[in-house]
């Protein structure tokens, strides 16, 4: 068995609004649909998503960070049985955002019925404003994982901190339209062992945002392992 992989990516903007669009293409069926959805609003808190739909799949929210000034950092999934041919999705948030970026893309070879690797402590988000290293501490339960790396800013994409060291760029977009700026960028790194106390930190330091959100997550391969009870044993007398 090997590590899940990435199958299409896309990245798209929208200023002024309260929803957008990403329209996504992939090749092989049963891809699990990734959604990184990252909005500003430098006058208030920035709106969160209240749903994200098309291509009638059942879209969930997975993680949402929006501890950072001004910034909203989500995270949505869908399994897609077919592969997809220009599908539009469209994300709705519960009120006007002053930029915004979608990145989108699909990822094959995931277990299907359990596609999230079970660790308890995982997804894992941070907020931070200004210069800034997001880091973390990364523990899993299942082999053959595809570690993802998802980065927001209230800033130019000058601001977005490097990708972690080892880890492939996915999509990231910039969009420069509104008061301010908003930008996202994914990576990924396969990886078939378990990972213990594992440090993923992005590589160098974003400046000048205000709002930096970051959500790290694992997407695999396996089952979860499930612990063999004991068989007990029984004394005759």
């Amino acid at each position: 068995m090997a590590a899940p992989t990435i199958d299409g990516s896309v990245g798209d903007q929208r200023s002024t609004a309260s929803s957008g669009t990403v329209t996504l293409t992939t090749t092989q069926t049963n891809d699990i649909i990734i959604i990184v959805a990252y909005c500003e609003n430098p006058g208030s808190a920035a709106p969160t998503v209240t749903s994200v739909t098309g291509g009638g799949l059942t879209f969930a929210l997975r993680c949402r960070s929006n501890g950072s000034s001004h910034g909203n950092l989500e995270v949505w999934w869908a399994l897609a049985p077919s592969a997809l041919s220009s599908v539009t999705f469209t994300v709705n948030y519960t009120g006007t955002f002053d930029d915004a970026t979608f990145l989108a893309y699909g990822v094959h070879g995931c277990n299907t019925a359990a596609p999230w690797d079970s660790n308890a402590g995982l997804p894992q988000k941070q907020s931070y404003n200004g210069a800034a290293t997001p880091s973390f501490t990364l523990n899993t339960s299942q082999s053959d994982d595809l570690i993802l790396f998802s980065n927001g800013v209230l800033a130019s994409s000058s601001a977005i901190p490097a990708d972690p060291s080892g880890f492939t760029n996915i999509t990231s977009k910039s969009n420069g339209g509104g008061a301010a700026a908003a930008s996202s960028r994914s990576s990924c790194k396969g990886v078939t062992s378990v990972q213990s106390g594992v440090t993923v930190a992005a590589s160098a330091a974003g400046s000048g945002n205000n709002g930096g959100e970051c959500i790290l997550d694992v997407l695999t391969a396996n089952s979860a392992v499930i612990p063999q009870r004991r068989p007990q044993v029984f004394t005759m007398c």
